[in-house]
């Protein structure tokens, strides 16, 4: 399994076992909130990682420092992605985007759950970047409606 897909599985398993968003008090995501919560890429930082790059938890983007910690977390080498913020960014960096924006822009409405429209947008993220979803722990279940 390549560290792409490495990262992909931990934090999209990570997010739908928390099953609800990472946001502060206005609706902002958040790497951790003070519920304890985590948003995607955060989930992919351990507190060790957090403190030895410094890094605040209502960091929005994605830093070579974030980078670094996403690498001492999970075992993986993603410093590559730290230098290409330099020439553009990769296909792989925009997984890790792609990851963040369907954690933030993922909605509850009263037709389904949050989770619900996060796997939906997870699912396609997977397959724009040619990423397998058999390590994901979940099951789609489209909802039915009102029960009759």
């Amino acid at each position: 399994m390549n560290d792409i897909q490495k990262v992909f599985n931990h934090a999209v398993n990570k997010t739908l076992e928390q099953g609800e968003p990472c946001v502060d008090r206005d609706g902002n995501c958040l790497l951790r909130n003070e519920r304890g919560l985590s948003c995607t890429i955060g989930h992919c930082i351990n507190d060790d990682a957090m403190k030895k790059y410094g890094i605040d938890v209502a960091s929005t983007g994605l830093s070579a420092s974030e980078l670094c910690a996403i690498d001492e977390t999970l075992d993986v080498d993603l410093s590559f992605l730290a230098l290409d913020k330099l020439n553009g960014l990769r296909d792989d960096h925009l997984v890790l985007h792609s990851l963040q924006v369907a954690h933030d822009d993922a909605q509850e409405t009263e037709n389904y759950e949050w989770v619900y429209d996060f796997l939906t947008r997870v699912q396609k993220v997977a397959e724009e970047r040619s990423l397998s979803m058999d390590g994901i722990k979940y099951e789609l279940v489209e909802p039915t409606g009102e029960n009759e």
